[in-house]
C-alpha cells in the first residue's frame, strides 16, 4: 500500500497508509459538518435506562447517545411521513401535563 508523509502546522506527523488517511479527512468533515448538539434532560423507566447502558456496554461501538439519537431519528421519521408539521409558535409547556378537569 502507498505511504504518505502528512505534514499538520508545520510539523510533520509520520508517515501512513493512504487509506488510512482518507478516513481520517473524511472524520475531519463529518466532524466539521456535524450540526450543533443541545442538551435535553427526559425521564425514561429506570428498566429502558438499564437495558440502554447494558446493551452500549457490550457493544464497545456504541454511545449512549448515539443509540437514543438514532431511536429518536427514527421515530421522527414515522410520524412525520406524509405529515407537513407548521413550525412551533413557541416554546414547549414545562413539566407535567395537567389532569382533565372533568375527571
Amino acid at each position: 500500500m502507498k505511504q504518505k508523509r502528512q505534514i499538520v502546522k508545520g510539523k510533520e506527523r509520520g508517515t501512513q497508509s493512504l487509506g488510512a488517511a482518507v478516513a481520517e479527512a473524511r472524520a475531519k468533515l463529518l466532524s466539521q459538518t456535524t450540526k450543533r448538539k443541545e442538551r435535553v434532560t427526559l425521564s425514561l423507566s429506570a428498566d429502558m435506562v438499564e437495558r440502554l447502558r447494558t446493551v452500549v456496554y457490550w457493544s464497545p461501538k456504541l454511545t449512549l447517545t448515539g443509540v437514543v439519537e438514532s431511536a429518536i431519528q427514527s421515530t421522527l421519521k414515522k410520524l412525520e411521513k406524509g405529515k407537513r408539521f407548521k413550525k412551533r409558535k413557541g416554546k414547549l409547556p414545562v413539566g407535567r401535563p395537567r389532569k382533565d378537569q372533568a375527571s
